[in-house]
């Protein structure tokens, strides 16, 4: 019998697009949970094939493979690109996914290979641009403005064997969890003649990959038990988890953070405060306007964890002593930006 227990791909595409806002306001909240799991209880499988002791065939004479593959992978996205006209804007992401195997009281059988694998992949990535930004942009004058974005990730990978269960492998054995992850949020907002302006953006990261064999392994080949929770790559590269808010508030076409003012001498500011009744740090005058206070916020926390181990016995395929190899391995890997 060859037993091939592998879940459907969970893809699960939460966009909500290309928002665009009423005259002053942006509200858009998605909140998605993808779960798939394997559960493997009180059975025996086995994957027998042409291998070491035999060559069956199938009734067209192909050799068969002793292959054993149980996988879990769970898929979440979360894209929201917002542009807004004035004032007010909260935009907020929260992904959750939950992918796992577990494999209770079991005697799992491979005359070639076995593998177990947990996936997760999980994306959330939001951004906000206030148009009223643009000096070609008309706003309501006099108006306080504030913008929130708000993204979250959470995800649970895990492969679990427990104590009653024994893999029993003639070739190689690979268990493996892996979490993925990409986090941004990205917001700007401002105005020309805001009296009050705010952002804040809030990023937030707290991801698991456990692999752990409580069991007995037998096994000729070699060993692999290995969880790997990371950032996601572009390329070469690792995408950086991010947070940034910036509020901002000017004469010029897009304006100019309000920071960017300690960086005048102080007879700039006199000087710019007596020719514009404001200042503007191009030094190309612009309409007069009032002054304004902008403030901005970022907050980004990201708790990782990633845990691999064996606790249960390790022999060859027969039950002597004697693996072929045994390679156990965790990796975290984290960037961060702000």
């Amino acid at each position: 019998a060859v037993a091939d227990n592998e879940t459907p791909i969970w893809d699960i595409v939460a966009n909500t697009g290309f928002d665009v806002p009423n005259l002053r306001t942006l509200v858009s909240a998605t909140d998605v949970e993808v779960n798939s799991e394997v559960n493997i209880a009180n059975s025996e499988v086995k994957a027998i094939g042409g291998s070491k002791d035999n060559n069956l065939t199938d009734e067209n004479g192909n050799i068969l493979h002793g292959n054993l593959n149980i996988q879990s992978v769970a898929n979440s996205q979360v894209i929201t690109t917002g542009l807004g006209l004035i004032n007010y804007s909260a935009i907020i992401g929260i992904s959750d996914v939950n992918s796992g195997i577990t494999i209770t009281n079991s005697d799992l059988y491979a005359t070639d290979n076995l593998k177990i694998s947990a996936k997760g992949d999980n994306t959330v990535n939001l951004s906000y641009l206030d148009l009223s930004l643009l000096d070609m942009v008309e706003t309501l004058r006099g108006i306080p403005s504030a913008a929130f974005n708000w993204a979250e990730i959470n995800s649970d990978v895990q492969v679990n064997v427990d104590n009653t269960s024994t893999l029993n492998v003639q070739g190689n054995v690979d268990v493996h969890a892996e979490s993925i992850r990409n986090l941004s949020s990205d917001t700007v907002a401002g105005g020309d003649t805001d009296k009050l302006g705010f952002v804040a953006s809030v990023a937030i990261a707290d991801t698991n990959a456990e692999a752990n064999i409580a069991g007995n392994i037998n096994a000729d080949g070699a060993i692999t038990v290995s969880a790997l929770n990371s950032v996601a790559k572009d390329g070469d590269f690792y995408v950086a988890d991010t947070s940034v808010a910036e509020s901002m508030s000017g004469d010029t076409f897009l304006g100019k953070p309000a920071v960017n003012a300690v960086k005048l001498s102080l007879n700039k500011v006199v000087q710019s405060l007596s020719e514009h009744k404001g200042f503007d740090i191009t030094g190309v005058p612009g309409k007069d306007r009032d002054w304004g206070l902008n403030a901005a916020t970022a907050v980004l926390v990201s708790e990782n964890n990633a845990t691999a181990s064996v606790t249960g016995r390790v022999r060859d395929y027969s039950g002597n002593d004697g693996a072929g190899s045994l390679n156990v391995l965790a990796e975290n890997i984290s960037r961060t930006s702000m």
